[in-house]
């Protein structure tokens, strides 16, 4: 859980704090809210889905390397999946489909 850097002698603590993103349902795809936190120098990933139950899984196995790669990410506006099954939908013209 804690990350240690030695710093001209000083050792800083640096946790990754926890987060709220969606996500799918390992079965039946639908988008659920998942918990992103640190345990241990893992990074881990909780999910429920109400009709299948909980999922843990580890998101990344080096908590440092996340870190330094949540500098690059962006959060968004509207989940992917949400937007193929969108565009999935349309005709050519653009008209979504019933």
């Amino acid at each position: 859980m804690i990350k240690r850097m030695n710093l001209t002698g000083l050792v800083a603590l640096q946790v990754i704090r926890e987060r709220v993103v969606k996500s799918l349902c390992p079965i039946c795809k639908k988008v659920i809210d998942a918990r992103i936190y640190q345990e241990g120098n893992a990074v881990i990933i909780t999910k429920k889905c109400e009709y299948h139950g909980e999922f843990k899984d580890i998101y990344w196995s080096d908590a440092e390397l996340y870190r330094r790669i949540l500098h690059f990410s962006a959060e968004g506006s509207q989940c992917m999946i949400e937007k193929r099954s969108y565009r999935k939908n349309r005709d050519r013209k653009g008209v979504v489909a019933e």
